[in-house]
């Protein structure tokens, strides 16, 4: 099983937000603010008679990028629009991955700021923010810095 600490988490966090803009606000794929959904149907895939999936929410895409869900699996096994603790539940539970207590309270305030409608940018800065998350700022600190 992948254990997944708060470094490699807030590495991927602020890799996902530098790739998308700190601008970003996530959409599901009608356009809509609601809760989000970790894998998407991509409807516009050139392979019309083929299912094509694609990461959705960041929380879907850091662990995507992590290699630790397979965007199918997701998909397929109603595992799509549960909060962030049942997810991490589901994959400690399948034995896909589990997350340090520090890592899930990062992603689970990253979650729950951008199923709030902020965007990517300002949703990290709250998670990074979070009671645990003074290592992970440090890490954050490295990244920004270059070190």
């Amino acid at each position: 099983m992948r254990h997944i600490n708060s470094d490699e988490l807030v590495t991927a966090l602020v890799k996902m937000v530098q790739v998308k803009g700190d601008d970003f606000i996530y959409t599901d794929p009608n356009g809509e603010q609601l809760s989000c959904q970790y894998v998407h149907l991509d409807n516009d895939s050139e392979y019309k008679h083929e299912r094509t999936y694609v990461p959705g929410c960041g929380i879907g895409q850091v662990l995507y990028d992590l290699d630790v869900i397979s965007l199918e699996n997701i998909f397929e096994g109603y595992h799509n629009d549960e909060d962030a603790g049942a997810f991490f539940a589901y994959l400690q539970d399948t034995e896909k991955a589990s997350l340090s207590e520090e890592a899930a309270e990062i992603a689970a305030t990253f979650q729950l700021h951008q199923d709030h409608g902020d965007a990517w940018g300002n949703a990290l800065k709250y998670a990074l923010g979070s009671e645990n998350a003074d290592h992970s700022r440090c890490t954050l600190n490295r990244l920004v810095d270059g070190n």
